[in-house]
């Protein structure tokens, strides 16, 4: 039969676009002159995060020699998803509370392996603690997929100050002459 070769173990990675690896093939009579081809696939799939693929391949030479030999793919997810924090802003304070009212917004995450959308939380929140006036807010988002991969990114809100205060004036009053007015 001829001498056959077949691929190591390989691990690639989901959504890679990975097509199987034939075996290098030779044989003493008839060269290159061998039929190599699939004769069964099977896909054990554990988990999203991993999915072995057995495939054996059947090789014939000119003569009518027969060998075959199995090749093994594990299809793994060590990719991070992809988090898109919301851009730095700058809101204005309202005068409600600190942050002025101001109420996060998570970003989005999307992953290309997993079934479900990662979770997104926030897991960071600094404020400078200067005056009300120009309050500097960082936080700190996480995204983590179905099989437990992170990423991080960081967005800044900034809360200003420039409204001017109300002034409430009492009405136009009348005081009598010779009376002090009562400011």
């Amino acid at each position: 039969p001829p001498v056959v070769t077949c691929p190591g173990l390989q691990t690639v990675q989901c959504g890679s676009g990975w097509s199987p690896t034939p075996p290098a093939v030779f044989d003493v009579c008839c060269g290159a002159s061998v039929n190599v081809m699939i004769q069964s696939i099977f896909t054990n799939v554990t988990s999203s995060c991993l999915e072995t693929v057995f495939i054996d391949w059947h090789i014939t030479d000119c003569n009518g020699n027969v060998t075959n030999c199995s090749e093994v793919i594990n299809i793994v997810d060590t990719t991070p998803p992809v988090i898109l924090c919301n851009s730095n802003q700058t809101v204005q304070c309202s005068g409600t509370a600190a942050g002025g009212g101001w109420t996060p917004t998570p970003p989005s995450a999307f992953d290309a392996c997993c079934p479900t959308p990662p979770v997104v939380s926030l897991v960071g929140m600094i404020t400078n603690s200067s005056a009300p006036c120009n309050e500097v807010i960082t936080l700190t988002w996480m995204a983590e997929d179905c099989c437990t991969n992170f990423a991080y990114c960081t967005e800044v809100v900034t809360i200003t100050d420039t409204n001017p205060p109300v002034l409430n004036c009492k009405p136009f009053s009348q005081i009598e002459c010779g009376a002090g007015p009562n400011w």
